[in-house]
């Protein structure tokens, strides 16, 4: 009995841990010529959590599946 309930513990802990990871987000911003923009804010919204875009308008960022990006850009 004692092993039973050890093992749904288990597999209790291993799925919300499963659930709960972050994943890499990657993407590319351009304007409406389809030129990169270098420096665009990119920040996971509700957190401080952010990245900036490199010279190609390149950025790179972990956050759950289900985040909502905020990309701001003043210039």
């Amino acid at each position: 009995m004692e092993k039973k309930v050890l093992l749904f513990f288990l597999a209790l802990l291993c799925a919300g841990i499963s659930f709960g990871q972050e994943t890499s987000i990657t993407g590319n911003v351009v304007d409406s010529n389809g030129d990169p923009i270098p420096g665009v804010s990119v920040v996971i919204s509700g957190t401080s959590r952010g990245t900036v875009t490199d010279l190609d308008g390149n950025f790179m960022l972990n956050a759950l599946p289900t985040a909502s990006l905020v990309f701001s850009y003043i210039g």
